[in-house]
């Protein structure tokens, strides 16, 4: 997209019954699919990842303690593969509370809640 190379995952703990939410485990294996994905894909291209978008956090990156907002294991070891220079995610609402950007290596980690305009470059 515009010259950067973008990976996501979406999705948040599971907490209860519905769509989209998944046990660390069933995340392991999302993450391990997709990193999977973009190493064919730097193999062919010779460019890694920029931006890694997910829909909760990395677990201890910017989480809450509380059951529903608890961060992803599998993100941390992503992260370590992919090196994006960023990880945007959503799912933590900060409700005023300013959320500073983390550093998580050499990859910033962004809470896009309400919302972020990022500047970044290929």
């Amino acid at each position: 997209m515009a010259g950067l190379r973008v990976a996501g995952l979406g999705g948040s703990i599971r907490y209860r019954e519905g769509p989209n939410q998944y046990t660390q485990k069933e995340m392991r294996g999302r993450a391990r699919r997709l990193r999977r994905r973009a190493a064919a894909r730097r193999l062919r291209r010779r460019r890694g990842v920029d931006v890694l978008l997910t829909h909760a956090p990395p677990l201890g990156v910017g989480d809450e303690e509380d059951p529903a907002h608890q961060g992803f294991e599998a993100l941390l070891d992503l992260v370590e593969r992919l090196s994006p220079k960023f990880l945007i995610h959503g799912h933590i609402h900060p409700y005023g509370e300013a959320r500073p950007d983390r550093q998580l290596g050499t990859t910033t980690v962004v809470n896009a809640v309400p919302f972020r305009l990022l500047e970044v470059e290929p």
